[in-house]
């Protein structure tokens, strides 16, 4: 990896590390004030980014900083939604989450577009406004909630969630997981323009990706709830992420084939990070979940900053890229995470295979 791509695996570390404090945070600060502050930091970062020259100073801005304040925007929005809703929470989390997805093929062409035309000091400077204006309307828009928690004596660290040897086995999935998640956002771009797709391509394949995977929660989301069972969904979204990389992306050589990837690893990376992250309140407990998801997304952290470079060594362990072993080795991280989630529906439904779980 390159010294600016340390930038996006500081900030993928950093974007999950207050989830072992967010119960104390939540306890004392109501998530309206959490998000604005949050934004205006958020914006901060943006700025002082632009006004940078040195590596380090990205370091601590684009990466550190904005990796921060992303994580008590993102909290705030996972956890009010577990512990608020209940026969759907899975297509109501999908819901919450969709702008994750859409976001950010809107964002990326908007810093195309910005970088085209004003540079990219300015284009920085650009993305800190509707980064602040977007939050201010978050947190204006907040409607306080019945507390399900107790205001006091809120642990810093919260431990009664290791408790339950079922969470044990989700933290497992919450481990190995995202080791595999952040691998094709970072290289199905460059494996496209390995294979000769357009620029457009290229700019928009990552994209195409995020915007699945809000369709994907949203849909399958639905499902689980409806007729299938979150544990069910989650083995399935799982399998269909395993079958994406090795049937499709491990001999993809056409834009149809890279295209179809997309659409399908999108919809099972969706699909499986809303399932696995609504089960934590079936392992924890609704009173627990607050502690529960912060400790769960907190292991996201360790995936986010080694993943991408693990692969990259496996890409670039030959005089030319091979993307090959990358695939295959993000394959097996789904396989381990996949069978995790088969793991906990064998002991919520037992052998039964024809009933909701």
């Amino acid at each position: 990896m390159t010294n600016l791509s340390w930038i996006g695996a500081l900030w993928s570390f950093l974007c999950n590390s207050t989830g072992p404090l967010y119960a104390c945070i939540n306890s004392k600060i109501d998530d309206r004030y959490t998000i604005l502050i949050a934004g205006i930091l958020s914006s901060l970062s943006m700025m002082l980014a632009s006004i940078t020259h040195e590596i380090w100073g990205l370091y601590l801005s684009q990466g550190a900083l904005a990796g921060l304040t992303a994580s008590l925007i993102y909290y705030p929005c996972i956890n009010q939604v577990l512990v608020t809703f209940s026969n759907r929470r899975s297509m109501a989390l999908g819901m919450s989450m969709a702008g994750i997805g859409i976001g950010s093929l809107v964002f990326s062409n908007i810093a195309t577009a910005c970088f085209s035309t004003v540079g990219y000091r300015w284009s920085l400077r650009i993305i800190g406004f509707i980064q602040l204006v977007l939050c201010t309307i978050a947190a204006l828009s907040c409607v306080k909630l019945k507390s399900y928690f107790s205001t006091r004596g809120v642990s810093f660290w919260n431990m009664d969630v290791f408790r339950s040897k079922r969470f044990w086995i989700l933290l497992g999935a919450h481990f190995i997981g995202p080791f595999a998640f952040y691998i094709p956002s970072a290289f199905i771009a460059p494996y496209a323009g390995s294979i000769g797709m357009d620029a457009w391509s290229i700019a928009n394949i990552s994209g195409l990706v995020g915007v699945f995977k809000s369709v994907g929660s949203v849909i399958f989301g639905y499902l689980a709830d409806r007729f299938i069972g979150r544990f069910n969904m989650g083995v399935v979204a799982g399998s269909l992420g395993v079958i994406s990389f090795l049937a499709i992306w491990l001999t993809a050589t056409t834009p149809a084939a890279v295209w179809t990837f997309a659409a399908l690893y999108g919809i099972a990376e969706g699909t499986l990070t809303d399932m696995m992250i609504t089960v934590i309140v079936d392992c924890v407990g609704l009173e627990r979940s607050n502690a529960g998801t912060g400790w769960a997304l907190f292991l996201w952290c360790f995936g986010g900053l080694l993943g991408q470079p693990l692969a990259s060594v496996l890409v670039n362990n030959t005089e030319t890229p091979d993307y090959k072993p990358a695939i295959i080795f993000a394959a097996m991280l789904y396989v381990v995470t996949t069978l995790l989630m088969l793991s906990l529906r064998v002991l919520f439904g037992r052998w039964k295979v024809f009933i909701k779980v």
